[in-house]
Parts: structure tokens; C-alpha cells; sequence
């Protein structure tokens, strides 16, 4: 149930293939609430990437089941950055990452 509501608020989610996406640590997540998903959509289309939440002080950057050492990270410029973080800033416990757009695997092969 979690992985399926978390990919409804997340639809970017939903590109990753089952097979990949089920060996991810989900404890990493975080599940946005409205305001935060609302936050979340609005940087997507604002920056043209994927935005993923992530509880703060809990993602292993080492780890293979991390979904950014899956897919690729977003090129932002220092203000795109700022932004990020001054949004991310109104949530409690929660931490915006920026994927590339289109998704791409780690190494860069673009996910159909």
C-alpha cells in the first residue's frame, strides 16, 4: 500500500521499472503531505526535472539501493539550488533532490 500511494504522489515514480525500483531502501522516503507535494510539482515544472523527497538525516549516499545511484541527478544552476533549499526549508524533516529530466539511469541511458 505505502509503494503504491508514495508512486501516486510521486509520478515520476512510475517510470522506473518494478524490477529496479522494489530493490530501492524506501525507508528513505518521505511521504508529502499536500503542501509539500504541491511545493514538490511546482519545482518539476518550474526546473524542468523530477524532484524526489527524502526524510532528512537518513539517506546513505554509499548505498546501491539508493534511488541516486540509480537514476541520474539533475543539473541546476546556483540559484535553481537556492530555491530548492529555501523551499525545502519550510518542511520539517524533509529533504527536495532534483533528477534529470528525462529519467536516465546511473549511467545516463535514458528510461523509456
Amino acid at each position: 500500500m505505502y509503494l503504491n500511494e508514495i508512486k501516486a504522489r510521486i509520478e515520476f515514480l512510475n517510470l522506473i521499472p518494478d524490477d529496479l525500483f522494489l530493490t530501492l531502501n524506501f525507508n528513505e522516503f518521505y511521504m508529502p503531505d499536500h503542501e509539500s507535494n504541491l511545493t514538490r510539482k511546482f519545482l518539476e515544472e518550474k526546473f524542468e526535472c523530477y524532484i524526489m523527497c527524502y526524510r532528512a538525516n537518513t539517506m546513505d549516499n554509499h548505498s546501491l539501493k539508493n534511488l541516486c545511484n540509480l537514476i541520474c541527478p539533475a543539473t541546476l544552476t546556483q540559484d535553481q539550488v537556492a530555491e530548492l533549499n529555501t523551499h525545502e526549508s519550510k518542511f520539517k524533516g524533509m529533504v527536495l533532490v532534483a533528477y534529470a529530466k528525462p529519467l536516465r539511469f546511473s549511467a545516463c541511458k535514458q528510461i523509456d
